[in-house]
């Protein structure tokens, strides 16, 4: 079935984009914009499933993290391309691009996948029999589903903070507004680092790598926190945020995967991405009630939500069973 939904829910993907770039009206555009994310977070719950079947359970990790790189340099490079083709083309233009990009993805995706049993040899990382073997309640939901709720709370940390960086350059850090462009590119060039790195370290070491990468926000929180107005230590946190924000996401899904059965692991795979886009949400709506308080207060909330998940993690990672090599 994974064949054929990879591949669909791309082509679903683009046929709302161009709708979005076809509409005649703002309620048919939203309509278009809310189909294209549901069928989005079904390819990615769909693909990360993908990937752990069809290498060994040791490169887990560093499949995942070049999977993943994708979405990393989407941000760092098609949206400014996004952006300045806005001005040559007008933004239906730039949709209609995109949906012909993603229908002849779709179509790329339905020609070479392979099936994980004749890709692996053995029926993929886990084998067929763990796969479709068992029924009831399976015992791996739990550490699996809390981690991924875990990581959802460090994760709306950071976007209680991400989503008003502007402000924290400008008017925490008092940073001239021309330094934001600067100070995001670090930023972004610091994540694709991170997402770079992430596949080894979870491969290396799969119990540290995601309570070790949530202790390095919280120290990048704490300077922002009490520290903003001093440059050097502002843009050491910024490098240590950017970094995390690579590292994380990915080292997460690895560990989320890991701890499921295999019996479980397509399950994990959507609890993943849906509590993921659940922590960008509600940091998001969470940052705008604290920002009204004043911008001072965006880091201490941010520290103690992450703070709240990162405790979870590490309790969950010394009593959750040993991961996969």
């Amino acid at each position: 079935m994974t064949l054929t939904l990879l591949p669909a829910a791309l082509a679903v993907v683009a046929a709302a984009v161009l709708a979005t770039s076809l509409a005649p009206t703002f309620e048919i555009a939203l309509a278009g914009r809310i189909v294209s994310a549901a069928a989005h977070g079904v390819f990615w719950a769909v693909i990360v499933v993908y990937v752990s079947e069809i290498v060994h359970p040791d490169r887990i990790g560093r499949a995942l993290a070049i999977v993943l790189a994708g979405p990393a340099v989407a941000g760092l490079v098609g949206l400014p391309i996004g952006a300045a083709l806005v001005d040559v083309v007008g933004w239906r233009g730039v949709f209609g691009g995109a949906s012909a990009i993603l229908a002849v993805t779709a179509i790329a995706l339905a020609l070479i996948l392979t099936d994980p049993g004749r890709a692996t040899g053995d029926g993929g990382s886990s084998g067929p029999g763990e796969r479709t073997s068992g029924s009831g309640w399976d015992r791996s939901a739990i550490p699996s589903t809390g981690t991924a709720l875990a990581g959802t709370l460090v994760l709306l940390g950071h976007f209680v903070l991400f989503t008003y960086i502007s402000m924290i350059v400008t008017d925490a850090a008092r940073f001239g507004s021309g330094s934001l462009a600067i100070v995001l590119a670090v930023f972004g060039a610091a994540g694709a680092v991170g997402v770079t790195v992430s596949g080894w370290l979870s491969d290396r070491w799969p119990r540290a790598t995601v309570p070790a990468a949530v202790l390095v926000l919280l120290t990048a929180f704490v300077i922002v926190a009490v520290a903003p107005t001093v440059p050097v230590l502002f843009v050491i946190a910024i490098v240590l945020w950017g970094l995390v924000s690579g590292v994380f996401p990915p080292a997460m899904q690895v560990r989320v995967l890991r701890l499921a059965s295999a019996r479980f692991r397509t399950t994990a795979g959507g609890v993943v991405v849906a509590t993921f886009n659940l922590g960008v949400a509600a940091g998001a709506a969470l940052g705008g009630m604290v920002v009204g308080s004043g911008v001072d207060r965006l880091a201490p909330a941010a520290l103690v939500v992450s703070a709240i998940g990162g405790v979870a993690l590490v309790i969950l990672a010394r009593t959750a069973p040993v991961p996969s090599p």
